[in-house]
């Protein structure tokens, strides 16, 4: 990521039509570099990048919901439908025609933000106040924290995401129940043990099942 670009949160939540699965996703899109460079005609061409992120979206999803046994990975999921990349697409398609028609909104004033992840058993929680008038970029900022915090090269994506998406008014996840989570007394960054993790992933995994 280029810490100078401005990025863009793309929200996609879509369920199959049977409702076995549901596909949430946050990804940061740069409008001045597009997967497949804009050319004319001009409809073409963002199809052209719909389909090919919906597509993109799809395929992390099967990898990244990879079981692991002890031994051996249990396999890629298949979760590709041509309805459910028709209905990835159909979400996808209006937001890249915002970013085209220049309707991305200006983030002016400050923002109260709160950061609550859960990344390969380590919680991350942190509030702090984001004023878009500091010259520092929110790649920058992640890449602070995550040195501060010690943390793992792939918190900066998940914390950048999380500050754009509340920059720009998109709704935070609520899936982590804090219930289960042993907070120490100050915020930061703190490793689960292996119980409250499971106990965590699978409050996820439920609130996440569609509808």
């Amino acid at each position: 990521m280029n810490p100078s670009s401005e990025l863009i949160p793309i929200r996609v939540d879509a369920s199959s039509d049977d409702k076995s699965v549901r596909i949430v996703d946050t990804f940061l899109f740069d409008p001045t570099c597009w997967p497949i460079p804009l050319s004319r005609p001009l409809s073409v061409s963002v199809e052209e990048n719909v389909q090919l992120m919906a597509d993109s979206i799809l395929s992390d999803a099967e990898t990244n919901g990879m079981g692991r046994t002890v031994r051996h990975f249990t396999g890629r999921l298949d979760l590709w439908s041509e309805s459910l990349q028709k209905k990835i697409e159909a979400q996808l398609r209006p937001q890249f025609w915002k970013l085209i028609d220049g309707h991305v909104p200006k983030i002016r004033s400050t923002k109260a933000i709160s950061i609550r992840l859960v990344l390969n058993g380590i919680v991350i929680e942190e509030d702090f106040l984001w004023d878009p008038k500091v010259p520092i970029s929110a790649i920058e900022f992640a890449q602070d924290m995550a040195k501060e915090l010690k943390l793992p090269d792939e918190a900066v994506v998940a914390i950048v995401t999380s500050i754009l998406e509340q920059t720009y008014g998109l709704a935070m996840d609520t899936s982590v129940d804090r219930s289960v989570i042993m907070a120490p007394p100050n915020k930061g960054a703190w490793m689960m043990d292996s119980k409250e993790y499971g106990a965590t992933m699978a409050h996820i995994v439920a609130q996440h099942r569609p509808k």
